[in-house]
């Protein structure tokens, strides 16, 4: 989708009438990130196949159906989407991770106490446990 196009996560997204509910956006949203699973993990890059960090992961994901999301996980936090609890999670929303108040990570919950993120080097874009570090917040980016 063309960046021109993008709406702020305030607002409903030309990409989202495509669906016919948000459930079925983020069942949609869900299964796009899944399929780059196995794919490498790149600091400050930004692409979903040959490689990209957290924050890039979740803003290109999002960005595919017409959300612009921060390029930071600090950013994420403070300015994307809302806040809810872990309990109200549902799949699509972005898990912010971190301590002292510092978002240092980000994942898109995906069910099932699971997210997909792009973890790091090593391990690259994977699914995870969502309890996997200290949660900061859980931010609703459809709704």
């Amino acid at each position: 989708k063309a960046m021109e196009e993008a709406q702020k996560p305030s607002e409903k997204p030309a990409a989202a009438a495509n669906y016919a509910d948000m459930d079925e956006l983020r069942d949609a949203i869900v299964t796009y990130a899944l399929q780059f699973v196995g794919n490498p993990y790149k600091s400050g890059g930004n692409s979903l196949t040959g490689g990209t960090d957290c924050s890039g992961f979740t803003m290109l994901i999002y960005a595919e159906f017409g959300y612009i999301l921060g390029r930071t996980p600090t950013g994420q936090m403070n300015s994307d989407g809302r806040s809810i609890s872990l309990a109200d999670a549902r799949k699509g929303d972005v898990i912010c991770y971190g301590s002292n108040g510092k978002c240092t990570h980000v994942g898109i919950y995906i069910g099932d106490n699971q997210i997909v993120h792009a973890a790091n080097k090593r391990r690259g874009i994977c699914t995870s446990s969502v309890d996997m570090e200290p949660i900061l917040d859980v931010k609703r980016i459809i709704d």
